[in-house]
């Protein structure tokens, strides 16, 4: 560690005793802060150095290598102690919405795992409450401890309401109006990827939009190679977060996207393929969605610390996470430690040992191990009212959970089965079984559950079909969460356990709800737009860990269950979803029906 500057007093990072102010030496100017004794990262060479660093007004003033001058002088002197200094790190794709929270009550949550910036997609609201809603949401993320940016939700619906029954509408000239706020860097992911490769209308408007207003296009792309790629860039889609592999990776790389690595692309194979290139600039770490319960590990900070794990270098894998973002969204006040720079950076014990020792934004203590800073977060939720939503629907009947709607008399079914095809992701293939039912209710075989969607605008559209692959043995969920439309979706293993959940989410005016029989084993309430709770964090991840534990206990199999469950209503994810018309077929866009043919007894 290197000496303290001769003449200063100092206090260690994270203490709460005011550092004295040097009383000789010549002045050069007066600092807010000066830190000294910090190992620097320098994503720009990537290298790391022992060095201090001085902040005004809120920015970076000098970053210099080596112990500081005894003459310079500094209303806070800190010593860091050895400490590894990072810039704060930039999430360039993600939804807010995924951790149940309000934005408040998200900063919170990620800021001190060192999350200083983000660039938002509402589309979970945008898909509920249309236009206000977005307005909503981006008014009460204003003047935040976080940093929010906004990707303008670029297709509300994802799917044609052939497919699916959807809750809220943007039309280009909503989301146009919507662009004009400075917030605003980019239009939000299209899910339609087959639409923009086929020469959809819409989103040849987005298109225009993108040109004219000079945003950017996030993009969505699970299977385009080829010419089907080259179309989706001309649009003017420059990103993709989706699942890659090495071949997919260096194609779009070599067609100018910016590949962004959420959790399930960190492989060995693609971290390889990446240490491989000669410039990894364009190379991205993102979250996409994170579950309330897993904010407690941290947030990006655990896909930075997976990258590394998975081999990417740790100064590389920090260089992804700040720098190359902030460079992808135009900001050059932000990203790096530089004079100039916004004074937002975190300060571990290890290159790659999280959550930091101390977070600052702005150069105020904001976060210590993982925690909030008293006082440098708002505690309260905003009073600002959000617009009305579709209401969910219920109360239900056991009949309302016949896998044959009207069945009578017993039944052989030869039923389709959306299949997940691992405990990784909700990747999901297609198969066919034969099953006997009675009076229209599914005699499931033990590796089997029922999963169904319930319309909130049109209660009467609802449609079950069989799952397989999730593991649930006992008990069923149900949840006003469910990506994107954000119908009411349930699964599980019998009607009652179903209608248990079901009416329970209806009671709550929206949320999830673990049941088995005529009893409600757990419970989360998200009464804002049936998405978001108006709870605290340590309630909401409370409740969200007691929901998981309900469904691990009762089978579940994968790794996220939660967070997979939200996804199984998804209709363009690959390949096999849910809605309430039936089973989507992703990539072809259209609805198959649940069962092939229905037999009456006797006669199978």
């Amino acid at each position: 560690m290197s000496p303290r500057p001769t003449g200063c007093t100092t206090r260690e990072v994270g203490s709460e005793l005011k550092g004295e102010n040097v009383a000789s030496g010549t002045k050069i100017e007066i600092l807010d802060q000066l830190f000294c004794n910090a190992q620097i990262v320098d994503v720009f060479r990537l290298r790391e150095y022992t060095g201090w660093f001085g902040v005004k007004n809120s920015q970076f003033a000098y970053v210099e290598e080596g112990d500081p001058s005894s003459d310079i002088q500094a209303e806070e002197i800190i010593d860091c102690q050895g400490l590894v200094m990072i810039p704060g790190l930039i999430d360039t794709h993600m939804h807010i919405e995924s951790s149940l929270l309000l934005p408040n009550t998200f900063a919170q949550a990620v800021v001190p795992h060192g999350t200083t910036t983000v660039l938002a997609d509402p589309h979970e609201v945008a898909n509920v409450a249309g236009e206000d809603g977005v307005r909503w949401f981006m008014r009460i993320s204003r003047d935040l401890t976080l940093r929010i940016y906004w990707a303008i939700p670029s297709v509300v619906p994802i799917v044609s309401s052939e497919v699916e029954t959807p809750n809220a509408t943007l039309d280009p000239n909503a989301i146009e109006k919507l662009c004009e706020d400075p917030s605003v860097l980019s239009l939000g992911e299209i899910h339609d990827y087959r639409g923009v490769a086929a020469g959809d209308e819409i989103a040849l408007a987005l298109g225009e939009i993108s040109q004219r207003t000079g945003l950017k296009i996030e993009g969505h792309n699970p299977s385009l190679l080829g010419m089907d790629l080259s179309r989706y860039a001309r649009l003017g889609a420059v990103s993709d977060h989706t699942l890659t592999s090495p071949k997919k990776l260096l194609e779009e790389l070599s067609k100018g996207f910016f590949v962004m690595l959420q959790r399930k692309s960190l492989t060995k194979e693609n971290i390889k393929t990446i240490q491989g290139l000669r410039d990894k600039s364009r190379i991205l770490l993102v979250t996409d969605d994170v579950a309330p319960s897993e904010l407690r590990m941290g947030h990006l900070s655990v896909i930075l610390s997976t990258a590394i794990q998975q081999g990417m270098p740790p100064v590389e894998a920090i260089a992804s996470a700040t720098i190359r973002p902030a460079s992808y969204l135009g900001f050059h006040r932000l990203g790096a430690i530089a004079p100039g720079r916004w004074a937002d950076f975190a300060l571990l014990e290890s290159v790659s040992q999280f959550p930091p020792r101390a977070v600052y934004v702005n150069g105020k203590l904001v976060g210590q191990n993982g925690q909030a800073v008293p006082g440098a977060f708002w505690d309260s939720v905003p009073e600002i009212s959000p617009p009305q939503a579709p209401a969910v629907p219920g109360p239900f009947e056991l009949n309302d959970f016949r896998l044959v709607p009207n069945g009578e008399g017993l039944q052989h079914v030869t039923a389709r089965v959306i299949a997940l095809l691992n405990n990784e992701n909700t990747v999901a293939g297609l198969e066919i079984v034969h099953i006997d039912a009675n009076n229209g209710f599914a005699q499931l075989e033990e590796e089997l559950c029922l999963i169904g969607v319930f319309s909130r605008c049109n209660p009467s559209s609802r449609s079950l079909a069989l799952l397989k692959g999730f593991g649930l043995t006992r008990g069923g969920y149900a949840s006003s969460f469910a990506h994107d439309a954000h119908n009411l979706m349930v699964v599980g293993r019998d009607p009652s356990s179903l209608l248990t959940a079901a009416n329970a989410v209806y009671s709550m005016g929206g949320g999830m709800a673990v049941a088995e029989g005529n009893d409600v084993i757990a419970s989360l309430r998200l009464p804002v737009l049936g998405l978001l709770s108006d709870e605290g964090l340590e309630t909401v991840v409370r409740n969200a860990e007691g929901m998981e534990s309900a469904l691990v206990e009762r089978g579940a199999s994968h790794k996220r269950p939660l967070l997979t469950l939200t996804f199984l209503a998804l209709a363009s994810s690959p390949y096999y979803k849910m809605s309430d018309k039936g089973i989507v077929d992703v990539e072809a866009k259209c609805v198959l029906s649940p069962y092939l043919e229905v037999l009456p007894s006797g006669k199978g």
